[in-house]
């Protein structure tokens, strides 16, 4: 049986919250945690959306981006909003996904954050619960062609056994799901196609991906869960489905 104690923890932000990650960024022995907002969203300006005479979701572009949210967690359930003094404010994006993982193998907690239609982010810890936003010079912010992809989900594992992190990104319809192989020292190149995770997922729209052994056979696999955001696609893009496949 749970209780509501959001107002009590003060974590009620009410911007357009669309995940969450918990992490001991500060490493003092508890969780805090991380909440990324997607779009500046106000009800009094619920704009109407179209393609052709079908009614569509209204994409990225229509609203501006918001910064995440870091709360501290100072114990007893009670958080503080530290999201400036981390150096988390900064950086307004289309935030979809969140994770924390020491990306740079220096023994803190880093956060990468999928961003739709925006330049992925990542901010590296600088091992006093600071963060700088790397995401370009890592290799992360887009994917190999330079292209700033549609990201709605994310995930961390060490896909090819070498003792760091990397990174799976699942996108929009009509782009390839990526995969970013971490080289060591907080840097990464794109591996997607060459890792056989592109054409296979251009036709889906990935709401998001994960790391697994499925099959234990020591190797991560990834499962990814698709579905399209309008109902009515098929009015206006006869060649796809509201209703997708997942794949693993």
């Amino acid at each position: 049986r749970f209780t509501d104690v959001t107002a009590t923890s003060a974590v009620g932000d009410s911007s357009w919250g669309a995940h969450a990650a918990f992490s001991d960024v500060d490493r003092d022995g508890d969780l805090d945690l991380y909440v990324a907002n997607y779009m500046d969203f106000d009800p009094g300006d619920n704009r109407r959306c179209f393609r052709g005479e079908a009614r569509e979701y209204c994409g990225p572009n229509t609203y501006a981006g918001q910064s995440g949210v870091l709360y501290r967690n100072d114990g007893d359930l009670r958080f503080s909003d530290i999201t400036e003094e981390a150096g988390l404010s900064t950086e307004r994006g289309k935030q979809l996904a969140a994770v924390f993982g020491d990306l740079d193998e220096d023994g803190d907690e880093d956060l990468f954050i999928a961003n739709d239609k925006n330049p992925n982010f990542l901010f590296v810890n600088d091992g006093k619960g600071h963060f700088v936003e790397s995401g370009a010079i890592a290799g992360v912010a887009y994917n190999e062609e330079g292209v700033a992809e549609s990201a709605m989900g994310a995930d961390l594992g060490d896909v090819d056994n070498d003792g760091d992190m990397d990174i799976i990104v699942a996108t929009f319809q009509w782009l390839p799901n990526t995969l970013y192989r971490n080289d060591g020292d907080g840097f990464f190149s794109d591996v997607t196609f060459a890792a056989g995770l592109g054409a296979e997922s251009v036709p889906y729209l990935g709401m998001t991906a994960a790391f697994l052994d499925y099959d234990n056979d020591g190797f991560l696999d990834v499962f990814v869960a698709n579905g399209h955001l309008d109902a009515n696609v098929q009015d206006f893009d006869p060649s796809t489905s509201y209703e997708q496949i997942n794949q693993l």
